[in-house]
């Protein structure tokens, strides 16, 4: 089963979007207790 190019061009383009986002919220979920915790 082959795929196009450019449909897999979207795939990998929609998968670093959402791994950016995990990335995101990881890390703010890790540092607004830390920067919390600092100033607070």
């Amino acid at each position: 089963m082959r795929l196009s190019p450019n449909s897999s061009e979207a795939r990998e383009r929609r998968n670093r979007r959402v791994a950016l986002a995990i990335v995101a919220a990881l890390v703010l979920t890790t540092a607004a207790p830390a920067l919390l915790w600092l100033f607070g």
